[in-house]
Parts: structure tokens; C-alpha cells; sequence
């Protein structure tokens, strides 16, 4: 099941939405998120990276 999905909670069923908070719960228990302070560090690269422009 992939998580994050693009659903509209309105239109999400109750057992829908308790399979996507146990994945969820099950992905931070596996370490899988970001610190505040890691996202903040992840952020300030953001406009010092090489960019690639695109000339259409």
C-alpha cells in the first residue's frame, strides 16, 4: 500500500484511513522520518545546490 497518498479525505473509507496511519506509524517506528533540526539542515541547501534550468 503506498503511503501519502493523493486521496481527498473525503473520500477516504475509516479502514482506508487506519491502513494508512498504521503504515505510517509502522515507517516512523523504522526510523523513517526527518528531525525538526534535520529538515531545517535539508532545507538551507536547498537554494545553494546546482540547478539545472531548462530553456523550452
Amino acid at each position: 500500500m503506498p503511503s501519502h497518498s493523493k486521496v481527498s479525505p473525503e473520500h477516504i473509507s475509516i479502514a482506508w484511513y487506519n491502513k494508512e496511519l498504521e503504515s505510517s506509524e509502522k515507517e516512523i517506528e523504522e526510523g523513517g522520518y526527518y528531525t525538526q533540526e534535520q529538515v531545517r539542515k535539508r532545507a538551507s541547501q536547498w537554494g545553494k545546490k546546482n540547478v539545472v534550468t531548462y530553456h523550452l
